[in-house]
């Protein structure tokens, strides 16, 4: 892989072998450690984003990160989903997981991985800070499971197809929750960037 380019090597021998080069979108600079496979498909940190691989033309599959860059990027796989931890143009990192089944983005946190390693089936990651972590609640003996989180969702506007139609009288939301968990919802009106909580916080028992 270059940034602009892929080579592919064909032939049994080396008598016979032929580099067959195809201008696209190849591995960015910064992104030589991102390349992972997960759900049989290749990902990896192109100049235009996470691009995924399986042969012919990459896609890029990072659309709904919008028009972020990024300079940099350290990835593994646990098979089926895709860890990449990526810094921006700012020098932020995050940690971001793709999930190849239900083609999703996640974001974890702002964790700096350094290197990741996949053994017995568990994928594990070096910190920056030096800690060893697993992206798997059953690692084995001796690992301390991480507490609960907090996170989000946001969706995208709520408009009927109609932009002059925005007014809500109920909202439905089906939700899976843990023992212990709490939801709070939140709603914007007209994109005036101030969130109001709507009803009262959902707690289970």
């Amino acid at each position: 892989f270059k940034e602009d380019m892929i080579y592919k090597i064909y032939g049994d021998l080396p008598s016979d072998f032929q580099a067959i080069d195809s201008a696209t979108l190849g591995v960015a600079e910064g992104g030589g450690r991102s390349l992972a496979v997960a759900g049989e498909t290749l990902f990896y940190l192109s100049r235009n984003g996470v691009a995924a691989y399986q042969g012919g033309i990459p896609s890029p599959i990072g659309q709904d990160m919008g028009q972020q860059r990024f300079a940099a990027g350290v990835a593994g796989s646990d098979g089926r989903k895709y860890y990449i931890s990526l810094q921006d143009t700012q020098g932020r990192w995050r940690l971001y997981v793709y999930d190849t089944e239900n083609g999703l983005w996640h974001i974890e946190d702002d964790t700096q991985a350094v290197g990741f390693a996949r053994c017995d089936g568990v994928l594990y990651f070096l910190t920056a800070e030096g800690e060893l972590l697993s992206t798997s609640a059953t690692a084995g003996e001796g690992v301390t499971a991480e507490g609960p989180v907090e996170w989000m969702a946001e969706f995208g506007d709520i408009t009927e197809e109609n932009s002059n139609k925005k007014g809500l009288s109920r909202l439905q939301m089906r939700i899976d929750l843990e023992k212990d968990a709490c939801v709070e919802v939140y709603i914007q009106y007209d994109s005036n960037g101030l969130w109001q909580r709507f009803g009262q916080p959902l707690r289970t028992q």
